[in-house]
């Protein structure tokens, strides 16, 4: 073998090596392309699902506002009732003292009458 027949075996590997490097550049770049785009569509769709968060969030919170209202108002008829009934109470123990009174009263009175009768 020659000096040039060597020199063309190895242009025809260099070649070959070529080729096969640039068939392996070409489907690196498909890949990442392919990758690009996958990532390009997740970004779509975890902002739709944010969006659809979001929305959903909105919605608890529009419903949860009223609740709120109409707990603190109830809270402020429990407290007025609260008090209602504490007056009653007082009320109904006044009267139930007077009349305790009143009636302790009319036996001491029935009792100096009878005493001085006799």
């Amino acid at each position: 073998m020659t000096r040039l027949q060597a020199a063309e075996g190895r242009v025809v590997n260099c070649d070959a090596t070529l080729a096969t490097a640039s068939e392996d550049g070409d489907k690196l770049k498909r890949a990442a392309k392919r990758h690009e785009l996958l990532l390009q569509r997740l970004t779509e769709v975890q902002e739709a699902r944010a969006g659809e968060l979001r929305s959903l969030v909105k919605a608890v919170v529009d419903q949860l506002t009223p609740l709120q209202t109409t707990s603190r108002q109830h809270a402020s008829q429990i407290e007025e009732l609260s008090s209602g009934v504490s007056v009653l109470a007082d009320l109904v123990r006044f009267n139930n003292r007077s009349r305790s009174t009143g009636v302790a009263d009319a036996l001491r009175s029935a009792g100096a009458a009878a005493g001085g009768r006799a």
